[in-house]
């Protein structure tokens, strides 16, 4: 028979102040790996912001050089449209330059038109696709 009252249990405890060294590693690399993950996270996003600020920078330099092309082309246009030069071509071509009684200015007057009335239409002719 066995005296249960007596009999010593040798258990190993389940809950103890002792890590293993393996838990321990274990701890140790989830650490590493955590505190390596934030600084490739870091440097990742520093990365993107000077890709950023060079992107910045070239369409500011783009922007620059667009306004001064712009300025220019203004310029030519302006030179272009000058009256003096316009009245030397036309000269070359031949055209003189109207009698005062040979001009007439007309005044617009203007119609009120009801919005439903079809004031001008235009029907374009059909092709067919393939001919």
């Amino acid at each position: 028979m066995v005296d249960f009252q007596c009999q010593q249990l040798r258990n190993r405890p389940t809950c103890s102040d002792d890590r293993s060294p393996m838990s321990e590693i274990t701890w140790w690399c989830c650490f590493g790996c955590l505190l390596l993950g934030l600084v490739l996270a870091y440097a990742w996003f520093h990365n993107q912001i000077i890709d950023v600020n060079y992107q910045v920078e070239k369409l500011q330099s783009e922007n620059a050089r667009l306004r001064e092309t712009n300025t220019e082309l203004r310029a030519e246009q302006a030179a272009l449209m000058a009256p003096e030069r316009i009245d030397q071509l036309a000269r070359k071509l031949g055209l003189v330059t109207p009698d005062e009684g040979q001009v007439r200015i007309l005044h617009a007057q203007y119609l009120q038109v009801p919005s439903e009335a079809v004031v001008a239409e235009a029907v374009y002719p059909r092709k067919p696709l393939h001919e």
